[in-house]
This record gives C-alpha cells, structure tokens and sequence, in this order.
C-alpha cells in the first residue's frame, strides 16, 4: 500500500524556545519531521539530546549530538531528522540542552493518507468522527446510511473533518467527499455505542 505524510501544521516553532537558543522550529517533510534550532553567539553547552512525545506527553529520547555544542563567537544551526515519526498524532519535540536544561517543545502533528487519500481515525468510532483527508482544499462531505438515504451533509477545509455523533444510530455508514476540483473520494466507517 503507498502511503503519504502529510502535516496538518506544516511547522511549528517555539516562542521562547531557550535563553541560549534563537530558534527553534520542526515541519513535516516527506515521511519525516525535520528540526532545526541555532544556539545563539556566546553561547554553550556539553551534548544535544533529542527527545520526543506523543500525546501523552511522555518524552522519550529519539537523538543525540555529542560534544561541545554553540560557539563562543558565533551563531550555530543544527539540524535532525526524525524519520520515524508518530502517525496519526502531534509529534511533540524538545532539546536538553546539557546542563543548561530543557528548551520549549514544538509540535507537528502527520497523519496517513494512505492511496485512498483519506483516513478515518478510530473506525469503529464512537462520540466522534474525525477523517484526515490528503487534499488541502474546500470541500463537501456527506453520509448516508446502507439505505442510500443521507444523514448528514457539511462543507470544511483543510485536511481535517471532525463531527460529533450523537444523533447518529450504531451501524454502517458511507461517506462521500467531493473536492473543490471536482475529485470524488468515498469510504465507510462503522459507529458503535
């Protein structure tokens, strides 16, 4: 089965990331998450370990850069790429910076498309339906139940389609999608109580 990455935030950067950090930002690229930080001039610390999250929020290290880290008269920029990231949830990423302590976490969130260019997130469901689509444009989904008869119609954008199901009975459900290009994308899910 091909599958794609796609991130729902393409990237995301730390506000005050560390004081001895400029930067600090990850983006989703390809079947990775790409980091890159820049430890500003003056500035110092024994050994970069990479540490990342899930959403529990239990960090685990995934990296480590050995040595002497920044420099005493200029800035430097230091990169990594995870490339085994958490699928289908954000991707939490943080820097302890040797003794000088943990910087702010960035976060991703990747999802799989899979060749059907959709995915439904815990199918069966119950409370929700959430569907991450590979296509970034306007859209309009509708369901309809094995009768044929529709249960629900809803224009979105972006990538993701999230709809509480209270009104809906347990069964078998379809979907359609049709993007603003004209593309038509269906599947079924299955709602349980």
């Amino acid at each position: 089965m091909f599958i794609l990455f796609w991130a729902l935030a393409t990237s995301a950067s730390a506000q005050a990331p560390h004081p001895i950090l400029k930067n600090f930002f990850a983006q989703q690229q390809g079947e990775g998450v790409y980091l890159q930080w820049t430890i500003d001039a003056g500035q110092t610390c024994n050994d970069i370990i990479i540490e990342r999250a899930g959403n529990s929020k239990s960090f685990e290290k995934i990296g480590f850069i050995a040595g002497v880290c920044g420099s005493p008269d200029q800035e430097m920029v230091y990169r990594y790429t995870d490339t085994i990231p958490l699928k289908n949830q954000q991707n939490h990423y943080r820097l302890e910076l040797g003794s000088q302590g943990y910087s702010e976490s960035v976060s991703v969130k990747t999802i799989i498309t899979g060749s059907e260019g959709y995915h439904v997130v815990k199918n069966p469901a119950r409370n929700n339906l959430s569907i991450y689509f590979e296509d970034k444009g306007y859209k309009t989904l509708q369901i309809f139940d094995l009768n044929g008869n529709q249960q629900l119609i809803r224009d979105f954008s972006g990538q993701e389609f999230s709809e509480p199901l209270h009104d809906f009975s347990p069964g078998l459900y379809i979907f359609r999608v049709e993007t603003e290009n004209r593309n038509l994308i269906s599947g079924k899910f299955v709602i349980t109580k």
